[in-house]
């Protein structure tokens, strides 16, 4: 049925209440009345703030370019164009209070811009077009920071292009200087210092720990530490620069380990054992060939003289002729002028061969410094953070440093020296001995004779 123009609502015979051409909403506050429109005909549309269309939809127009909706479904949302029916809200809340595509400012969006499951954040219109990501960028397109479908996670550089903080989602790794972690931390710096740890609690410290079997290496106090599954320390080099192994203290009396003293220079080991107990061992591939052990009270040298590594012994002759032949002589050293008795080991090698290791007169290449490095400590000073004009750090600010940078390099050359005989005075016992019995043989023919 048609309505006459006069008519404001008409009810039908089958119960149907249609609204008439025109509703008037007067503002209170002006006292100027806005007509609401049943439809979206009619030369007057083009100035109505309102009208409420067949399908349920109420449209309000603030301006020709802008519209504004409340939708049968429930939704709230914007128009991008009021001429064109049934164009998609520019920004959308849906009847389930989801909402996308909120500009904040005309500089901050919100959207899931043209693929499908894409969230997105973009500065002064610079578009987001990468799926399944959340991106930030600068006002001038840079890509500051991005989560990917994937779950990784980056920070980039200045430029935007270089990632500098990488998550890895699948390999559970964080890359610092790199986007491909080898492990669950992995840093990669071009500069001298890759990471720096800091506290003023002088027993803070690093530890790693391996969870499965609880071993630890950690630093605090200035100890450097390694412990076992039960958490004895194995190793340590302590703030004094020592090095222990096997022990948390210095050795000594009653201490099992080993310690390197850096103030004197000397290797000191322990055993808590007072009976016989080796303190050194030494191998080649034929197998154990020598220790050093201790007793109660003295110090034992040991060479291998098991029978069971000997064969084809035959007795000494003709010792006493061979020491006939030694030549000891008391000499004074040229280090310190010091006299003592003994051989030259030249001489020794010709008589006991076994006794004397090198070769008379013997040289060797030696590498030395002429000249040493030059270094020179060089102070970079602290830098504020420059921001743009979003706030976002275009540069990070720099604290003033001091590093020794290397001027010179040391110039090194090679050149001849002596490469030293030495003997083992412990290999004449047996010649010695068997001299002795030589003698004591003669001695007692001599008085068997008489």
């Amino acid at each position: 049925m048609s309505l006459p123009i006069y008519q404001r609502v008409a009810v039908t015979d089958a119960g149907d209440v249609i609204p008439g051409a025109e509703y008037t909403v007067v503002n209170e506050n002006t006292g100027v009345a806005a007509p609401i429109y049943s439809d979206r005909t009619g030369a007057t549309l083009l100035t109505a703030p309102y009208f409420a269309d067949s399908a349920g939809t109420i449209q309000f127009f603030i301006a020709q370019g802008t519209t504004f909706r409340v939708a049968a479904s429930g939704g709230v949302g914007t128009y991008t164009d009021r001429y064109v029916y049934g164009v998609a809200e520019a920004v959308l809340v849906d009847a389930s209070g989801n909402v996308d595509g909120l500009t904040v400012d005309g500089l901050f969006n919100f959207g899931s811009g043209a693929n499908t499951g894409q969230l997105g954040a973009e500065f002064n219109g610079v578009s987001v077009t990468a799926a399944g990501k959340w991106r930030v960028r600068t006002n001038g397109g840079t890509t500051r920071q991005t989560i990917e479908s994937n779950g990784d996670v980056v920070f980039y550089e200045d430029t935007g292009t270089t990632p500098k903080f990488f998550w890895d989602a699948s390999a559970e790794s964080l890359g610092i200087g790199t986007s491909s972690p080898s492990a669950p931390l992995h840093t990669v710096s071009s500069e001298n210092l890759v990471a720096k740890f800091s506290s003023s609690d002088v027993t803070s410290g690093i530890r790693i720990e391996d969870t499965t079997t609880s071993y630890d290496f950690y630093v605090d106090s200035g100890n450097l530490r390694i412990t076992n599954t039960a958490g004895s320390e194995r190793l340590r080099i302590d703030s004094a620069g020592n090095l222990l192994v096997g022990t948390a203290s210095v050795v000594s009396a009653g201490v099992d380990g080993i310690q390197l003293h850096q103030a004197i220079g000397q290797i000191s080991t322990g055993r808590s054992s007072t009976g016989g107990a080796n303190h050194h061992a030494f191998y080649n591939p034929n197998g154990l060939v020598g220790t050093i052990s201790t007793s109660g009270s003295a110090t034992s040298y040991n060479t291998s003289s098991d029978y069971r590594l000997k064969e084809d012994d035959v007795p000494m002759t003709g010792a006493t002729e061979r020491v006939k032949a030694l030549r000891p002589v008391n000499f004074a050293w040229k280090a310190d002028g010091s006299r003592v008795d003994g051989f030259f080991a030249h001489e020794l090698a010709e008589v006991v061969p076994e006794a004397a290791s090198g070769t008379k007169d013997a040289m060797m290449d030696e590498e030395y410094e002429i000249t040493p490095a030059v270094y020179e400590d060089v102070t970079t000073p602290a830098v504020e953070a420059v921001l743009d004009e979003d706030g976002m750090v275009i540069t990070e600010a720099v604290e003033e440093s001091t590093e020794s940078v290397l001027v010179t390099e040391a110039v090194m050359a090679t050149r001849s020296v002596p490469d030293y005989q030495g003997i083992d005075q412990s290999k004449l016992v047996p010649l010695l001995t068997a001299t002795i019995q030589e003698l004591i043989a003669r001695i007692e023919a001599l008085e068997a004779g008489a």
